[in-house]
């Protein structure tokens, strides 16, 4: 009992550019379902863990305030989370074709990272690394190099501590770095 157990700290794995952007096009070019496109763009999007995602109800979507409702199951409590606005056209598609309250139609997280990896595969980015907590990674490593303060990008992950955010979550590029450093005179 006196032992504490700590994430391993390994590499952090994020999407590069044109990754992302390949990503994005075969979404489309492949005419992938709306399920499908809406689970990768809210992760992408919102940086929200899968288990946070899967279980979303219609009833806790609003998009006149464009926010949400979710359960996060890791943490045990409910949040409010703003939606990006390009996600707009994919959840009123979803809500009008929802044949129940549930948002998305996967059963479990194991199912979406199947669709995940099936994709992945599809499109050539099967040997990356990536899995669906890439997207986590990806999306606060993003905000921060956006320019996104640290609290706000930690508080849209639903993180409580800076700490995590920045050990375990971000990323920042070489060009990132580059760019900074030509700050200085």
């Amino acid at each position: 009992s006196d032992v504490k157990t700590r994430m391993h700290k390994g590499d952090i794995i994020i999407f590069d550019d044109k990754d992302r952007q390949t990503i994005l096009k075969k979404l489309k070019s492949e005419k992938k379902n709306n399920n499908f496109t809406l689970m990768i763009k809210m992760l992408l999007y919102n940086g929200l863990r899968p288990s946070d995602i899967v279980n979303i109800t219609i009833d806790n979507v609003d998009l006149k305030k464009m926010v949400m409702k979710y359960y996060s199951t890791k943490v045990g409590q409910w949040y409010t989370c703003p939606l990006h606005s390009e996600l707009k056209p994919q959840l009123r598609k979803q809500i009008k074709a929802a044949t129940s309250n549930k948002l998305f139609s996967y059963e479990n997280i194991s199912n979406m990272g199947k669709a995940f990896r099936r994709f992945m595969k599809d499109i050539g980015l099967d040997n990356k690394g990536y899995d669906l907590r890439t997207f986590r990674k990806d999306f606060i490593s993003r905000c921060q190099e956006a320019g996104v303060p640290v609290v706000a990008a930690s508080k849209l992950a639903g993180h409580s501590n800076l700490t995590t955010t920045m050990e375990y979550y971000t990323k920042l590029s070489p060009e990132y770095f580059r760019f900074e450093l030509n700050k200085l005179e």
